[in-house]
Order: structure tokens, then sequence, then C-alpha cells
């Protein structure tokens, strides 16, 4: 069984370690690798040779081309946050739904059955797939736990809060479930050397019929009481508490300086320093 991704770098990981655990061939691509004009054409090639083409489309200009140049003959499953991109899709709805459910929960085991599942449905491999299980929408994090924590009281009696002030740190929920969480494990080590951490992770967007909360609603529930932060870190592209107003009035009533870091994801130290350009549009945003 043969597959070409096409995805957000931060899924490539855990697509990686699944299809390793099948012994399932991976190509996989990363939205910054279709945006370099050779690897583009490097991709689109390896196409031909895939049994199932996995795609996590955006608006991205560059995907028209990807798009276009699909071979149809070819089972193709898109996937993603956005429903109006499944429609690139050429194999049942009942499928692609299915699908979107094992990633939209994440993790691991999702990720492993979802590639189970598109074996047995399109391939007619033998494998049996376990349902999408779900997982929590939000939580607290923190590398030194053997698992999330689903309130802030269970978090508190686990981490035993000792010093005068403590820092929030809010992430999105794809770091957790992808267990991408390099650059978080590094602040929350950095700042434990002064301070108490919270690390939090949300949907952001939220969404009322998952249950997934939304970064305002998040902050409210880990932030504030019975611990009072002193400031957050956020990791999240944009602080969302349902529209601008309602973002503004769950920042003010925090009361709290809150911090943005500008990420390089994609380079190293070096190659970011040498770079004329700096930061992409994308990374600053």
């Amino acid at each position: 069984m043969k597959i070409v991704s096409v995805t957000w770098s931060s899924d490539i990981p855990l697509f990686t370690q699944a299809c390793n655990e099948l012994g399932i061939e991976l190509h996989a691509w990363s939205i910054q690798d279709i945006e370099d004009d050779s690897k583009r054409e490097d991709c689109i090639s390896s196409f031909k040779h895939a049994d199932v083409i996995l795609l996590r489309p955006s608006d991205n200009g560059v995907w028209d081309e990807i798009i276009e140049r699909l071979n149809s003959d070819i089972p193709i499953i898109a996937f993603g946050y956005d429903s109006t991109f499944w429609e690139v899709s050429n194999v049942p709805l009942k499928i692609v739904v299915t699908v979107n459910a094992y990633y939209a929960y994440g993790g691991l085991e999702n990720i492993t059955n979802m590639l189970k599942y598109i074996g047995k449905e399109i391939l007619g491999a033998e494998y049996d797939p376990e349902p999408p299980a779900e997982t929590m929408w939000q939580g607290i994090y923190h590398p030194d736990a053997e698992q999330a924590f689903e309130t802030i009281g269970e978090y508190l009696e686990w981490y035993k809060p000792q010093k005068k002030h403590a820092i929030g740190i809010l992430f999105h929920r794809t770091y957790w479930s992808n267990g991408d969480t390099e650059i978080v494990d590094a602040i929350i080590c950095e700042l434990e050397k002064e301070f108490d951490v919270i690390p939090a992770f949300c949907h952001g967007m939220g969404d009322a019929e998952t249950g997934a909360k939304s970064s305002g609603e998040v902050t409210e529930e880990f932030f504030m009481d019975p611990v009072k932060i002193d400031a957050i870190i956020n990791l999240q592209s944009i602080f969302n508490a349902g529209n601008a107003d309602k973002s503004v009035s769950a920042l003010k009533k925090l009361d709290i300086p809150v911090f943005h870091p500008l990420t390089v994801y994609h380079k190293t130290e070096e190659e970011w320093t040498a770079d004329i350009q700096g930061m992409s549009s994308s990374e600053v945003a």
C-alpha cells in the first residue's frame, strides 16, 4: 500500500509513525514543500505511483495546480477542519466523513486506525480498524505527566504549585494531539526556573457542537480560578472568544500581559539567520 499525502508539516511525524507501524509506504509532502516550484513538480509526479492520495487543502493559491493535476483514477481523500474542501475527494462521502472524524480526534491510535480504515474500505486490505475514538478537545498538558488533565483541579493536585507567580501558556490542540510539543516543552522548562506554569491547549475557534471550547472559554476555565496567572504566552495564531468584542472583553477580564511569540517553524536558527527575508508573512500573521 502506497500513500502520497500533502498536509501541514505538523501532521507528517504522526502519519509517518503510523505508516511505519503498518508497513505502509508513505510519500509525505508539506504545504511548504509545494510552495517551492521544483518540489511541487516532484510532488505532482509522485501521485501516479500512489494507491491513495490524502490531501489537506486550504485557500493557499498553490493548491489550484495541485488539484488541477490530480489523477481521478486514483482514490483521493481530502480532509481538514474546513468541510468545503472535502469536495476534492472522489471516494464515497461516508469514507470522507469517517476519515475526517479520525483526523479531528487525532493522536497516534486514531491516525493508525484511519489508515487501516482506508486500506480496508478502498483497497480491500485485511485490516480490522477500530472506530474513531474521542479525545480531549481542551485540557492542560505537562511533559512530565503521563496524560493531559481535563480540569485545573486535577492539574494542580498533580503539579503542586509552590512559586509566587504563575504563567499560562495557550497553544493549539493539534500540537498536543500530534505529539508536536517540542516548542511548548522548551518554554515550560525555561519558565519553571522561576514560575509555576499552566500549559493549556484548545481548538482556538471553538465548536459548540463537538464541545470544543474557544480560547476565551479556556483561559477563563484554567487561568483565573483557583490560581490567577500573572501573564499568558499565546502560541495560537489568534486569541478567539467567539468574536472581536468577546475576545477583547475576555482579555480585559484577565487584565494581565499577553505575549504572542513569533515562531519560525520550518527553519533552523542558522537558516533563519542567513535568510534575507527573515520570517514569512504566514509566520508573522
